[in-house]
């Protein structure tokens, strides 16, 4: 096979055509050896996904241990050193502390991707609740172990973490890393856009190219936008409708109807005298607050007269 190398890196990232990933995947079933090769650059290129912060390779000894490793198994290719032309090519792509061997014995991830339009929610082995947006990856281990809790996200997620004083729960996202012990938050992490949402708990959230950090609150929020970190003393409640889905109340008490709206939206919401029993029929979908209070204010008179952005006091004619 001609090019075995740029075709296995093309085949890893998706830019072949059908019938050239036929002919990798001929090849690869054509020997238990060549499987074998396959498989672990594979395990490279998803490891290039994943943090790198706190590793610090032994690179020498890490071509060490991969030569040893092909002098034990001799490889029928077209070329006697098309594997170093392989993993070569690799490294440039991804870098070369992925070649170390040590990560071809790292635990396997768990892997979830939603579609378009699908939300999935995830239980991890610590307890800890997961809820996945739509065209989203979560990756996690199917056990913790060490000092830490490590899971990577590229997408949007809401995550009620189990707290657990003694191994921080941290997220690794494209541009950003976030840390906690027990909250809840949602969390957008993409290439170059991450932010964060506090509804409980603190939450540490750094960007991944500089050592810009932050230690945020309930009801505060922070973003990172090409690099740069900027924090609020608000949560931003559009990105938080997702996960809420239809809110239907049918003649509810007003105090009933605050319950509801508190734990979804993360806000603290007082009712003044003589409102608390007046009776809401509404549906709401993919609403934020101030459109829901505005709502309010239509169909009962009811309005926001805080101008503190993290309570809600609503008055209005008694009931």
């Amino acid at each position: 096979m001609q090019n075995l190398e740029e075709k296995i890196q093309g085949y890893l990232s998706g830019k072949l055509s059908e019938d050239e990933r036929q002919e990798i995947k001929n090849w690869a079933n054509a020997s238990e050896q060549n499987a074998k090769l396959l498989a672990q650059h594979r395990k490279l290129y998803e490891l290039s996904e994943l943090d790198t912060s706190s590793f610090c390779p032994n690179v020498e000894m890490a071509w060490l241990k991969v030569e040893k490793k092909i002098a034990k198994h001799s490889i029928a290719l077209n070329s006697g050193n098309v594997f170093y032309k392989i993993a070569a090519a690799i490294a440039v792509t991804v870098g070369l502390v992925f070649f170390s061997i040590s990560y071809f014995s790292s635990p396997d991830l768990v892997a979830v991707n939603t579609r378009e339009g699908e939300v999935l929610s995830v239980i991890l082995s610590d307890s800890t609740s997961i809820t996945l947006n739509e065209n989203s990856t979560l990756k996690y281990p199917e056990a913790f172990d060490g000092s830490e809790r490590k899971v990577y996200l590229d997408g949007q997620a809401f995550f009620e973490v189990k707290r657990d004083e003694d191994h921080p729960f941290k997220i690794i996202g494209r541009s950003s890393v976030t840390e906690v012990l027990g909250t809840s938050f949602d969390l957008i992490a993409k290439q170059t856009y991450s932010q964060v949402n506090v509804l409980s708990g603190s939450v540490s959230f750094k960007g991944r190219k500089s050592n810009d950090k932050v230690v945020l609150e309930k009801n505060n929020s922070a973003t990172i936008v090409d690099a740069k970190l900027e924090s609020f003393e608000h949560i931003d409640t559009k990105t938080l409708v997702w996960r809420l889905g239809e809110l239907n109340f049918q003649s509810t008490p007003l105090r009933e109807v605050a319950q509801v709206l508190t734990k979804h939206y993360g806000v603290e919401i007082q009712l003044q005298s003589g409102i608390d029993s007046c009776l809401i029929t509404s549906k709401f979908e993919g609403k934020t607050m101030s459109e829901i209070l505005e709502v309010l204010k239509v169909i009962a008179n009811i309005t926001n007269v805080s101008d503190d952005e993290k309570v809600v006091v609503l008055s209005g004619p008694s009931c």
